[in-house]
């Protein structure tokens, strides 16, 4: 199993996100966290995925008032290869969950599975083929769907690299707590091995709280001290911010600790929101520093003189090897590095 993606959406739009239509990020009502996607009567929302035969998407989801809506079925979610759907979830005035093939035809239906305003944690898991394909749907950790047969939207490839999520209806749409992963990994070792599905999750959104080992950049107050105190809104506040002119300088900031005791932790990411302040190339690496005080930097990152999200690799262990706690990711330490 490998984990591609990720969101809380608590950091706003992240770039891997298309918004369409009056979907938007809020905070009302949020299933985890402050924010939470929202949409009402048109969208949708994509996000744009690695192209694998075999995808798995986890997320919360919520619907008011089911019965002002007019018609039969309304979509939630959909794979699709760019703007061709294969596989749709839907969902009926008797709060029936119904798996369509993308040219309309009906694989699948689970009855009386949702009610309004009730946080559900849907997987929606999708192999895209002509014969074998397979679809299955699990609620709250409960398999409802289990489909095999034709799965692929005739004319189109089997790897589909995009999911929508469509805010239909005349009532609002929630979504939160949102992962990804494709394929099966028989040597995980998150304990779950058997297949690609995580469960229930949440997804937390640490900011910085403290200084981390090392505080070399300087900080729209003219220092190097105390520089987490310039990085720690959410959303984002340019007016204060740090940065350096030198190669190899490094920031690292302490994070806040996970609001509950996880169960398992699968994966971290960081997300930087960063700019170059002048002409001429300027890049960065993020950089995660764990208990045992190894660090990683990651890949080096041009940027723009345009504010905009910078995301390191998902990290599935800790830079010195073993799984992830909820010990050790309150011991972490995340920064950048000027590169």
């Amino acid at each position: 199993m490998a984990i591609e993606f990720f969101d809380g959406f608590e950091a706003g739009q992240l770039p891997e996100w298309t918004f369409n239509g009056n979907v938007n990020i809020n905070t009302n009502p949020p299933r985890s966290g402050t924010y939470v996607l929202a949409g009402g009567s048109n969208g949708p929302a994509y996000l744009a995925l690695s192209a694998t035969t075999k995808k798995t998407i986890g997320f919360a989801y919520r619907y008011d008032n089911v019965g002002v809506y007019t018609r039969s079925e309304h979509s939630i979610a959909a794979f699709q290869s760019s703007t061709v759907q294969h596989l749709v979830l839907k969902f009926n005035s008797s709060g029936n969950l119904v798996v369509n093939r993308g040219d309309g035809t009906t694989l699948a239906t689970a009855a009386g599975v949702l009610l309004t305003n009730v946080f559900y944690y849907i997987e929606f898991q999708a192999t895209i083929a002509d014969s074998g394909g397979t679809a299955i749907v699990r609620v709250n950790g409960v398999q409802v769907i289990n489909f095999t047969g034709d799965t692929r939207n005739a004319g189109t490839t089997t790897t589909p690299d995009r999911f929508y999520f469509y805010p239909t209806g005349s009532a609002n749409n929630y979504w939160d707590d949102l992962y990804v992963t494709n394929e099966i990994d028989a040597t995980a070792t998150t304990g779950r091995a058997d297949d690609s599905f995580l469960g229930d999750v949440k997804v937390a959104a640490l900011v910085p709280d403290g200084n981390g080992a090392v505080s070399q950049w300087v900080g729209s107050d003219s220092d190097s001290t105390n520089n987490y105190l310039l990085v720690d809104e959410v959303p984002p506040n340019t007016t204060d911010y740090t940065g350096s002119a030198v190669d190899g300088n490094r920031d690292l900031w302490a994070v806040g600790d996970i609001p509950v005791t996880a169960l398992v932790v699968y994966a971290v990411q960081a997300n930087v929101y960063a700019s170059k302040s002048d002409a001429g190339a300027a890049s960065l690496k993020i950089i995660h520093r764990d208990s045992a005080g190894t660090v990683t930097a990651g890949s080096t990152m041009p940027l723009s003189t345009t504010w905009a999200w910078y995301r390191s690799n998902v990290l599935t262990a800790k830079p010195s090897g073993g799984s992830w706690t909820a010990a050790e990711v309150n011991a972490l330490q995340v920064g950048v590095e000027k590169a």
